[in-house]
Order: C-alpha cells, then structure tokens, then sequence
C-alpha cells in the first residue's frame, strides 16, 4: 500500500464582489449551517492517505481568443455557459431567456457548434469536446419549451450524438418546429447599430453564401484542461498528454502513471456528466481494491433513535411538493396542488420546498415530524428509485418507521 501525503490550503474565495473591502458579509448571516467564517487563516494540513483521486474538472473555452465572433464585444453574442444561466431558474432573469440589451425575449437564436475545438487554429484545440453537440440540443429543446414560436438554428461541421440514446435526442431537437441544423462554417459579419441583432454570413447546399439576422448568437464552447493541470501534475508527479489532460492507461484509464492514485472526470478528456460518473465510480473501485486490507476497520454502525408506537393514533399526515428547480415547477402548479391537498383528510401540515432532497431540507424533515408529531409523510416530488432510500432514511433518524413514508413521483409521471 503506498503512503502518500496530500498537503492543502484553506483559503478563503477573493473573488467575491461584494468581499473585497470586507464590509458586505451577508451571506454568513444567511447561511443557515454556519459554514462561512471570515476570521478562519489560510493554513497547511498534512493528511495521510493511501489512494488519491485526481478530479479538478475542466475549464471551459475562452470565447473571446476567436476574435471573429465578438464575445465581449457584441452583448447578444454569449457563450453557452451563459445561455446555461438564462435558462436557470436562480439565474439572472428568474429563468426567462432575455436580451441584455433590451431585456426582449429572443426569437431568432443561432448556436454555432465546435467555438474552441476541432480548429487548427494555434489558439483553438484539435480535439472533439465531445459534449457540446448534445448540451446544445438540449438548449434548443427547452428554448422551445420556453417560447415555442422561437426560431432556433444550429451552425455545425457534424453532429457527434453518440452514447445511449442521444441519437434519439438529436432527432427530437431536429424535428421541433422552426428548428434548423445547417452544416456550414459560419462568421459574425457584424452588428446592426438599432436593434443590436447579429448578422451571420453562412453557406448553404442549394444558396450558396446567406446572411442572416439574428436576435442573439450563442456559442458553444469546448472544454479545455483544468487551469490547475501543470500545478497537479508537478505536485502528484502526473504525466500529462499533448493536449493538457492526464496521460492515463488505455486499458483501464482511470490509472495514471504513479501507483495508487487515480484520475475521474474531465482530468481524463472531455466527458459528459453520465460517463464522468462512471469514471468517478471505477476510479473509486479502484482504491477500494488497492484499499482492501484496511476495508470496514474506520466505519461505525449508525445508530438510529427508538422507533415511536404509533398504531393507534389518528393519522397526522404530512405532505412536501417539491419544485426541483424548474422542472417540477415550470410545468405543475405547486402552490394549486398544495390547496387542493389541504383539504384532504388528515393532511395537518403541506410545504413546498425548491429541492427537497437537499441536505437542510432532509434536517427540516427531521425537525418537523418531531414538532408536529407526524406519523405519516408523504413527499412529491421525483424518481422514487434514487430518492426513496434517502426518505426512508430520514424516517428512521426521526424515529418513525420507514414504511410510513409515501413517494408521488410527479416529475417522470407528471411533468
């Protein structure tokens, strides 16, 4: 087993805005767990280890190297990344997709595919980021559901859909009305000074050069190493690849070239989140393997509170409808559906809650079968084959039996 140690810095976010002349400090009055400490100095720890896992991530493509499509200089020009937050419902605009210039909806949005990969240009990457066709499918998919009169067009040199189903999922993007894939290399000509539209200057099959207007032109970016990676490797004694990532095994590529520690995620090469969490879980097996002699010495049987008798009392019920952001909420009626479960029988206590799965709201649960000596708990929210076992759970640290509990999945089944 090797002995490896990790030495760390605590520091505290420089970053902030609002922290620089250190007179602001709202968001310690607000965090409800007290995790925010403005007096705590940056200090070294030295822990010992016998596996490590390498999984800075990955950072994103700066746009505004390619001077050609005037990131930064025209203001309905954004990156995906930024069209990500429009659509989010804590971003900006509370999830409505509107012009920084006029605060307008777009209705003639362009996607321009590959802004920082598949390029011989020297500031631009060779290689395929091989998420971004799919993000921006999605992207076109809930702007439809947003507006579905919006006019959405998608500039690509090939639609790389590959994985479980994404074939399907391009082919429900190409099928949405006024939805357009063209294949073409595509310039921003310029901006029109009244409205601050894009003119884009494109080639077609059947028209040759086209220039087209445009409310708003969203490129997607690639994914570039993590900024960290020289600073992980010369600390860990990693190789790196010609492109910046780690130069991992080809037969098992979680393995890096020093025995005992692993690399997960987009450490390894761009990946979407679903293969990212298959890496995270080989890597993880990986320790597990090479950690097997010391298995189960370090855990502790957790220890649950007696369970009340409550056979016979009259039922106390209490329900939780979850908004789970924008997608339970934008679709369901939350605040409709809480009236109408109101009057059911029995209901004495009915919340709404932005993500019910979230730790603090797994601790309100907790508290409120407690104080409002419920014996039945029902929550609303989604797929019960991930989410039950952890209300089950928290049943049991309440000191209810875990059968009282009733999942409605009103995401998969309703929204």
């Amino acid at each position: 087993m090797p002995k490896l140690y990790l030495s760390y810095l605590i520091f505290i976010d420089e970053n902030c805005l609002y922290l620089k002349d250190r007179k602001c400090g709202i968001c310690k009055t607000v965090c409800k767990t007290n995790a925010i400490d403005f007096n705590q100095k940056p200090e070294y720890r030295t822990i010992k280890v016998g596996a490590i896992i390498l999984s800075p991530g990955f950072s994103p493509y700066e746009a505004q190297k390619l001077k050609e499509y005037g990131y930064g200089k025209y203001e309905n020009v954004v990156t995906s990344l930024d069209y990500e937050r429009l659509l989010c419902a804590t971003g900006p605009y509370s999830g409505e997709i509107l012009r920084k210039t006029d605060l307008k909806h777009p209705h003639k949005i362009a996607w321009i595919q590959c802004i920082g990969s598949r390029s011989v240009l020297p500031e631009a990457n060779s290689y395929c980021s091989s998420v971004c066709c799919a993000y921006t499918q999605k992207q076109v998919i809930l702007t439809k559901d947003h507006d579905p009169d919006a006019e959405c067009t998608v500039f690509y040199i090939d639609i790389r859909s590959y994985g479980k189903d994404f074939e399907r999922f391009f082919q429900r993007a190409s099928k949405l009305s006024k939805t357009r894939f063209i294949r073409s290399a595509v310039s921003i000509v310029g901006e029109n000074p009244f409205n601050k539209n894009l003119t884009l200057r494109y080639s077609t099959f059947e028209g040759g050069t086209v220039d087209g207007e445009f409310d708003m032109v969203v490129l997607s970016i690639g994914l570039n190493p993590p900024k960290a990676n020289k600073k992980f490797s010369e600390i860990f004694g990693v190789n790196l690849n010609e492109y910046g990532f780690c130069n991992t095994n080809e037969i098992t590529p979680m393995e890096t070239n020093v025995s005992g520690i692993y690399v997960s995620g987009c450490f390894q090469r761009p990946m979407d989140i679903p293969e990212a969490v298959f890496s995270a879980s080989a890597a993880m097996a990986k320790c597990s393997e090479l950690l097997s002699k010391r298995r189960g010495k370090l855990s502790k049987k957790k220890q649950y509170p007696q369970e009340r008798n409550v056979a016979n009392e009259t039922p106390r019920v209490g329900v939780y409808v979850c908004h789970c952001g924008a997608n339970i909420g934008r679709v369901v009626d939350v605040k409709k559906s809480m009236e109408e479960i109101r009057k059911l029988e029995n209901v004495v206590h009915v919340e709404e809650n932005l993500f019910i799965c979230s730790t603090e709201a797994a601790a309100m649960l907790v508290k409120d079968i407690k104080e409002r000596q419920l014996n039945r708990v029902v929550v609303a929210a989604c797929t019960p084959r991930t989410h039950e076992p952890l209300f089950r759970e928290t049943l049991r640290e309440a000191g209810l039996n875990q059968y009282y509990f009733e999942f409605a999945n009103i995401r998969e089944h309703c929204s």
